[in-house]
């Protein structure tokens, strides 16, 4: 007989949508970072109507090294040296943030 040796399961999840009252409620907002890679400045945008009052940027240890109160706009990244980070506002879906010299 068979010996099964590979017992992983993949579970693949679907985003999905809530209607209510004519406006819709998602999950699957998703964080716009440009330019990226960027240098000094980062503007931010979401891909739905999403609003966020705080901005948290983490670095490839997950330490906080920026967090800012956000309005819209930019965020000023100047302080920041070059590599990879992860931008988190709202609920939106966190964005990978690259920082070059």
């Amino acid at each position: 007989p068979a010996i099964v040796t590979n017992t992983a399961v993949s579970r693949i999840y679907t985003p999905q949508t809530i209607s209510a009252n004519s406006q819709s409620v998602s999950g699957t907002s998703k964080l716009i970072l440009y330019p990226n890679p960027a240098q000094k400045t980062v503007w931010i945008s979401f891909t739905d109507q999403q609003k966020a009052e705080d901005v948290s940027v983490f670095d490839s240890r997950g330490s906080l090294v920026i967090k800012a109160k956000f309005s819209g706009g930019n965020l000023d990244i100047q302080s920041l040296k070059p590599g990879v980070y992860i931008v988190k506002a709202g609920n939106a879906q966190p964005a990978r943030l690259v920082v070059t010299p």
